[in-house]
Parts: structure tokens; sequence; C-alpha cells
């Protein structure tokens, strides 16, 4: 409970990307499960928030059972 969240600041995030050696941001992939309206939303917001930043995210759904057996033997991008 003493834990606060880190505030969104797009500002700093860029600051740290750049000190990081990527000041024009970087493309990613982000895989994820379907079948459930809040995980696709999340997903959608994370995506939202990184290109923001410069962040250029691909968003790769797949079926549950997919992503549960790529996530235990390891496979993802």
């Amino acid at each position: 409970p003493d834990i606060k969240p880190y505030p969104f600041d797009p500002v700093a995030a860029k600051k740290l990307l750049a000190e990081a050696g990527h000041p024009n941001g970087f493309p990613m992939v982000l895989e994820t499960a379907t079948g459930s309206t809040n995980s696709v939303l999340i997903v959608q917001r994370i995506a939202d928030d990184l290109s923001r930043i410069g962040v250029k995210v691909e968003i790769r759904p797949k079926p549950v059972i997919q992503f549960l057996s790529d996530f235990v033997a390891g496979r993802f991008e």
C-alpha cells in the first residue's frame, strides 16, 4: 500500500528512451491472448501509450490455448 504508481509522463519516457539509445523509439511486437474484451482493451491502451513516446507496437492476438502454449515453451518474438 505504500508503493505509489508512476505517473504517465511521456516527456520523461522519451528522455529515458533517448538515454537508452532509442531517441526515435523502436518497433515491437506485443502478443496477447484473445477471448476477453478486457484483455484486448488493456493491450490496446498499452500500445496507445507506447505510441505516444515513439514505440511502434504491432499487436498479435492469438487464441488463448496457443498463447499459453507459446508462453510455457518460451516462443515469443
